[in-house]
Protein backbone atom coordinates (compact mmCIF):
# COMPACT_ATOMS: atom_id res chain seq x y z
CA UNK A 1 0.00 0.00 0.00
CA UNK A 2 1.22 3.81 -0.59
CA UNK A 3 0.28 6.54 2.12
CA UNK A 4 1.10 9.63 1.19
CA UNK A 5 0.69 13.43 2.71
CA UNK A 6 0.47 16.50 0.83
CA UNK A 7 1.05 19.83 1.35
CA UNK A 8 2.08 23.00 -0.90
CA UNK A 9 3.72 24.80 2.38
CA UNK A 10 6.27 21.70 3.08
CA UNK A 11 9.16 23.69 2.06
CA UNK A 12 8.09 26.12 4.58
CA UNK A 13 7.81 23.26 7.04
CA UNK A 14 10.78 21.15 7.58
CA UNK A 15 10.54 18.09 9.51
CA UNK A 16 7.02 16.90 7.69
CA UNK A 17 8.83 13.67 6.48
CA UNK A 18 10.40 12.91 10.15
CA UNK A 19 7.20 13.48 11.54
CA UNK A 20 5.51 10.89 9.44
CA UNK A 21 8.56 8.32 9.28
CA UNK A 22 8.22 8.91 13.11
CA UNK A 23 4.09 8.37 13.44
CA UNK A 24 4.50 5.24 11.48
CA UNK A 25 7.76 3.69 13.72
CA UNK A 26 6.05 4.31 16.65
CA UNK A 27 3.15 2.04 15.58
CA UNK A 28 5.63 -0.80 13.98
CA UNK A 29 4.76 -0.17 11.12
CA UNK A 30 7.87 -0.62 8.57
CA UNK A 31 8.54 1.60 6.14
CA UNK A 32 10.04 -0.53 2.51
CA UNK A 33 10.23 2.55 0.37
CA UNK A 34 9.79 5.96 0.13
CA UNK A 35 9.23 8.50 -2.52
CA UNK A 36 9.34 12.45 -1.80
CA UNK A 37 8.16 15.64 -4.05
CA UNK A 38 8.41 19.32 -3.19
CA UNK A 39 4.77 18.93 -2.07
CA UNK A 40 4.11 15.02 -1.15
CA UNK A 41 6.05 12.53 1.14
CA UNK A 42 4.45 9.34 0.13
CA UNK A 43 6.13 5.83 1.76
CA UNK A 44 5.12 2.02 0.81
CA UNK A 45 3.63 -0.13 3.58
CA UNK A 46 2.24 -3.47 4.12
CA UNK A 47 -1.41 -3.60 2.96
CA UNK A 48 -2.45 -5.59 6.40
CA UNK A 49 -1.12 -1.92 7.90
CA UNK A 50 -2.98 0.47 6.20
CA UNK A 51 -5.78 1.14 8.44
CA UNK A 52 -3.35 1.69 11.07
CA UNK A 53 -0.75 4.17 9.01
CA UNK A 54 -3.93 5.84 7.81
CA UNK A 55 -4.88 6.62 11.45
CA UNK A 56 -1.22 7.44 12.80
CA UNK A 57 -1.16 10.47 9.78
CA UNK A 58 -4.63 11.69 11.28
CA UNK A 59 -3.25 11.64 14.40
CA UNK A 60 0.17 13.32 13.44
CA UNK A 61 -1.04 16.06 10.88
CA UNK A 62 -4.26 18.24 11.10
CA UNK A 63 -6.16 16.47 8.10
CA UNK A 64 -10.01 16.50 7.30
Amino acid sequence: AIVSIFGPDFRERPGIAGAMFSALGARGINILAISTSISTVSCVIDIDRLGDAVHAMRETFDMP
